[in-house]
């Protein structure tokens, strides 16, 4: 077979002049493509600009009601502090305003961010409860109420460890020295509240249903402590509770208004539930000392002492277990011992341990 030529040259001609328009082709379309994206691009570019700047009108037109709402209460300077700190600082700002006695101004309350220094931290307060901004603000006994729950937590606290580290005496010497702290801080809370608010609510660290709760937690807890000290009773780890033993009415009674009293000298001070629960649980442990009382007088069970003095002098000297049933002077007066000076019953202006049965 002859070679010719020209055929191949023909040949040769029409495949490049197909690969030419392929590649003229592929060219166009990615032509096309990247000015479909272009403008793709450039429209969602563009809706995003609108909805950003629908989100900048929607936030400035916000921005401007709360400073509206803050300039009910705050001057310009003072709206403009709160309103650097964003939304929550704004409003907790309002929160305080709105919350204030009618006769109270905020924007006397407040102090900005350059006048912090002039504040004093509001001391005495359950861990966390103050933040830098709040400080900003006079307290009041209003915005101050949500401590004394926090206090009653740390006391209910308190109480249940005493509970748990008996004999461990590190420990609750650890304990006892918390439990001065707690108090120190409450006292100092008080102040901070009768300087806001001289004629404030007396405060009630167990205020409340849950604050109910508590106040009975350490009563029952402290009782079983006290009972549990003088040896008439003891802790049934099974059923978590104190269990009496065998003795007299007088003893138990006289160890109830021992701890009694050791809770109006700590707690009831700060809580006028607790001091109306003391009251009454005193009335009730006397209640129960007179009846012992008269059944031991009935039954001859008594200890004699001719005159009070001697009477005292044995008292003093600790002669005379709490519970005791004392005579005087051949029946002219009968007195139930009771250890510690819990009933009023005063001879020569002074509190005596025991109280008279008639």
């Amino acid at each position: 077979m002859g070679f010719s030529l020209s055929s191949f040259l023909g040949g040769a001609a029409g495949a490049g002049s197909r690969g030419i328009e392929k590649r003229r082709d592929t060219l166009q379309r990615e032509k096309e493509t990247a000015e479909a994206r272009q403008w793709q691009i450039a429209t969602e570019s563009r809706a995003d600009s609108r909805n950003k700047k629908k989100e900048r009108a929607v936030a400035k037109r916000e921005a401007e009601e709360r400073a509206d709402s803050l300039a009910l209460y705050f001057n310009p300077d003072q709206v403009k502090d709160i309103m650097g700190g964003g939304k929550a600082q704004i409003q907790y700002a309002l929160d305080y305003a709105s919350k204030l006695p009618t006769d109270q101004d905020a924007s006397l309350n407040y102090r900005t961010t350059s006048q912090l220094a002039e504040i004093p931290p509001i001391s005495g307060g359950p861990r966390g409860r103050v933040s830098p901004f709040s400080s900003r603000f006079k307290t009041t006994a209003a915005a101050l109420e949500k401590y004394e729950g926090g206090f009653g937590d740390m006391l209910a606290i308190n109480a249940r460890n005493v509970l748990k580290f008996q004999g461990n005496e590190t420990k609750l010497a650890e304990l006892s020295a918390e439990r001065v702290t707690i108090e120190a801080s409450v006292k100092s809370y008080e102040a901070a509240k009768a300087k806001a608010e001289p004629d404030a609510d007396t405060t009630d660290i167990f205020s409340g249903g849950i604050g109910a709760t508590r106040m009975e937690n350490i009563f029952r807890q402290t009782e079983g402590q006290a009972l549990e000290t003088a040896d008439l009773a003891e802790w049934d780890k099974k059923n978590e509770k104190y269990v009496l033993k065998a003795g007299s009415t007088g003893e138990i009674q006289s160890a109830i208004l021992k701890n009694l009293q050791g809770l109006e000298n700590s707690y009831a001070q700060f809580s006028p539930s607790m001091q109306i629960k003391i009251d009454f649980s005193r009335v009730e442990a006397v209640k129960s000392l007179r009846a012992f009382g008269a059944s031991a007088i009935e039954n001859g069970i008594t200890k004699k002492y001719s005159t009070i003095a001697e009477f005292q002098n044995a008292s003093d000297n600790n002669a005379i277990l709490p519970g005791a049933v004392i005579d005087v002077a051949n029946g002219a007066k009968f007195f139930v011992y009771t250890g510690q000076p819990t009933v009023p019953n005063a001879i020569n202006g002074l509190m005596q341990t025991f109280f008279e049965l008639n």
